[in-house]
Parts: C-alpha cells; structure tokens; sequence
C-alpha cells in the first residue's frame, strides 16, 4: 500500500517517468554533491517541437503514445546515473551529474539523433523532434531553481532558431 502511494506521489502515470516532486529533491541532492566535489552539473530542458497541435488535431490518445515514445528514446539515450523526468506536459529534463558542457552537447546530440525524422502512431505518420535547452552548474547558475531557469531560456533560444536543435545557456 505505501509502495503505491509512494509510486503516484513520485512518478509520472502516463511514462513511468519521475515527476517535478521526485527530480527536485534528486536536484537538491546532486546540487550539494556538486558543490562538495567541484565537478559540474548538466542541466537539459526539452520540449517536443509542434506537440501541442499533435494533440489538438490528433487527440489525446496519440499525444500520449507520442509522449510515451519519446519517454522511451530519452531512456535509451541516458545512463542510469543520469536523472530523467517528465516535468510536465510535454517538457522533459535530463540532470547529468559530473558532466560539462561538452559533455551535455554531447548527450543532447545523441537525443537528436534517436529522433527519428518519422515516426508511426496509430495510423498516422508523424515528424517527432525535440528543442533542448542546457545550463551548466557553476558556469551559468548558484541554485537549482535558477538551473532550470536557465536551461528553460536556452530551450526557448533553439525553439526561435528553428526547433529540433540544443541551446547552450548564454547571457
């Protein structure tokens, strides 16, 4: 009984995925880690591009499948020490501990790659791409709010140069 409680509290009911609640306090933690070893804390905030008229058009039922698909790809595309979330909606974010910007280039390319340019559901073929947006610990924040806020403004920095494209925060 307390394992299913503690499962709905924690964990995202569509993808399996950890909810905003859970990734917080994985932040918190890999914040303090962060700071007591002097490595640096990747930070990527992805979207998927054009997903809100997938569902307006398609309906709910294929914006879920799309968004449980694309649960499984950031899976595959991140190692099990990494901390991946389904923040909300159709945002996702990837926590890399030990991990510089190079580093998080890197795990945001692989995440393009396994986006596959189409992709079939339920009878209907569509293009499935995501934007990511990624800040670093120290280099662009001093919290874990303001990592995500950062991450957030550089998400928002590949969307306006043309989607399906990583951002790195800069000021």
């Amino acid at each position: 009984q307390r394992d299913v409680i503690f499962r709905q509290a924690n964990y995202d009911q569509l993808t399996g995925l950890p909810n905003r609640h859970l990734f917080q306090d994985r932040l918190n933690h890999a914040f303090k880690e962060s700071k007591r070893s002097s490595k640096p804390l990747a930070l990527l905030f992805l979207d998927l591009d054009n997903f809100k008229r997938i569902n307006d058009v398609l309906g709910h039922s294929v914006g879920d499948d799309v968004l449980v698909k694309a649960a499984g790809i950031l899976k595959e595309a991140t190692r099990e020490s990494d901390a991946l979330v389904r923040f909300g909606g159709d945002e996702f974010l990837v926590l890399l501990k030990d991990s510089d910007k190079d580093d998080a280039l890197h795990v945001a390319n692989k995440i393009l790659k396994l986006f596959k340019p189409v992709m079939d559901f339920k009878k209907h073929t569509l293009s499935l791409s995501p934007s990511i947006g990624i800040a670093i610990f120290p280099d662009h924040a001093n919290t874990p709010e303001e990592l995500i806020q950062k991450a957030d403004i550089a998400l928002y920095a590949a969307k306006s140069r043309g989607k399906n494209q990583a951002s790195l925060f800069s000021v």
